[in-house]
């Protein structure tokens, strides 16, 4: 289990289409209630793990429609 978790996910341009605190909740594809277009995105999430130490991740996901 994580504390201080966060999760964004950016466009190609860095517009920040999603965040969230809560590690049980995923993004939808949405940017304000929008499909977004098939397009590769950059997710980063950072926590706080049970020894104290700082996890760090990023990555990126294409979606598909």
């Amino acid at each position: 289990c994580f504390s201080n978790f966060h999760l964004e996910i950016f466009s190609r341009w860095g517009q920040k289409v999603f965040y969230t605190t809560d590690p049980g909740r995923g993004w939808d594809g949405k940017l304000q209630g929008t499909d977004q277009n098939t397009a590769v995105f950059v997710w980063m999430a950072e926590g706080v793990d049970d020894k104290g130490l700082i996890v760090q991740r990023k990555g990126i996901v294409t979606l598909i429609r």
